[in-house]
């Protein structure tokens, strides 16, 4: 792993102390671009969640990039960065009935649902809004799968989109997403068709504004491990748009957040603390560091690169954050990381491609402080 050399230059000329993040806007316009070309018909919302820096957000909606947001909260952090509230999609399922007359009042009219309760309360506080059911995924490829609390059958989908006609809503299409950190763009062809048959069927019982198909986010990051390119899955799903629905195409959706801030974000974390295993008969030395599950790294599956300056050999380690909770260990020995044996306390260590869900995942056990970032 190489760390970028705007990246590794700021960190040997600044004094900022640790742990914090530094994203690179340069990288994350890189990823943007790349989504684009992939899949250029296609309308891309950045979810914010993985990371809502407003510089981040300022270069993506520069870009014409549109956004996808959970709360009102994000609603509102993006157009404070120059978004349209039009080009923002709400796509929380889960809204208070207070949060989806806040989003109204802003502007916003496109609601994602996967319930019929939460379909009367779009109609109700968000009245004539275009709405879009998300149907449930069965996660197959998927580092972190969303299908247990997210998504509804694909014949419910087709009895509440018929039913919005009647809530003077809007019936806008079909929203589904194939898990986080997904690996396999052959996810995406269950879903495509099952989409594709619920057009088909309700444009025979004269519903005739389906118009989105949101293919959701999951693209990956390369961690420890390569990972397919975005072409690779653009590719697949713009085949699966081709053969399920022929001429009469929808108009598609995106929503990376991962993809485009992962891999553009840099950790500079201390070393606390060097210690062997109390284990009989393990070689395993303790690395604690500054940053630990509770200040952002708290994606147990997802492995960051971690890079380190030290000469010489490495052995096996076992990584952990500084926190008094015993659960506060980020990589166990399964995980197979090995670090310089000189390392020692005070040391500076890189934690690499950790844009996204780091952040916003911080919290201040302890009285440790949030994770800070800067762009650069």
């Amino acid at each position: 792993m190489v760390i970028p050399r705007s990246v590794s230059d700021f960190f040997a000329r600044e004094s900022r102390e640790t742990p914090y993040l530094v994203v690179s806007l340069d990288k994350a316009e890189a990823n943007y671009r790349a989504l684009v070309e992939a899949m250029p018909v296609a309308l891309h919302h950045y979810a914010i969640k993985a990371n809502p820096h407003p510089e981040l957000l300022e270069r993506l909606a520069e870009l014409g990039c549109r956004f996808e947001c959970a709360s009102v909260t994000e609603i509102e952090t993006c157009i404070r960065a120059g978004a349209r509230a039009e080009d923002i999609l709400y796509g929380n399922p889960l809204k208070k009935a207070r949060e989806i007359a806040a989003a109204h009042a802003l502007g916003v009219r496109q609601y994602v649902f996967d319930a019929e309760l939460e379909l009367e309360k779009i109609a109700t506080h968000a009245p004539g809004a275009q709405v879009i059911c998300r149907i449930v995924t069965d996660g197959h490829g998927a580092v972190s799968p969303l299908s247990i609390k997210f998504g509804c059958p694909a014949d419910k989908a087709e009895q509440w989109l018929l039913r919005a006609v009647d809530l003077g809503l809007v019936p806008y299409g079909i929203s589904f997403h194939t898990g986080s950190q997904q690996l396999e763009p052959a996810s995406w062809e269950k879903p495509v068709a099952d989409a594709a048959g619920i057009f088909t069927r309700l444009k025979k019982r004269g519903i005739t504004t389906l118009r989105v198909v949101d293919v959701g986010g999951g693209f990956p990051v390369a961690y420890r491990s390569d990972v397919p390119g975005i072409d690779v899955f653009g590719t697949a799903i713009n085949g699966y748009i081709t053969n399920y629905f022929g001429a009469d195409a929808p108009l598609v959706y995106t929503e990376p957040g991962r993809y485009m801030a992962g891999d553009a974000g840099y950790i500079l974390a201390e070393v606390v603390m060097v210690s062997p295993s109390h284990e009989p008969g393990s070689d395993h030395r303790w690395v604690y560091l500054d940053i630990g599950r509770y200040g952002g790294l708290v994606e147990e599956k997802i492995d960051y690169p971690v890079v380190c300056d030290q000469a010489g050999g490495t052995g096996p380690v076992i990584l952990a954050g500084q926190t008094c909770d015993s659960n506060d260990v980020i990589y166990p020995a399964s995980f197979g990381y090995e670090l310089p044996m000189a390392l020692k306390p005070g040391d500076r260590v890189v934690l690499a491609h950790t844009g996204a869900y780091t952040t916003t995942y911080s919290t201040t056990l302890n009285g440790f402080p949030l994770l800070s970032s800067l762009c650069i």
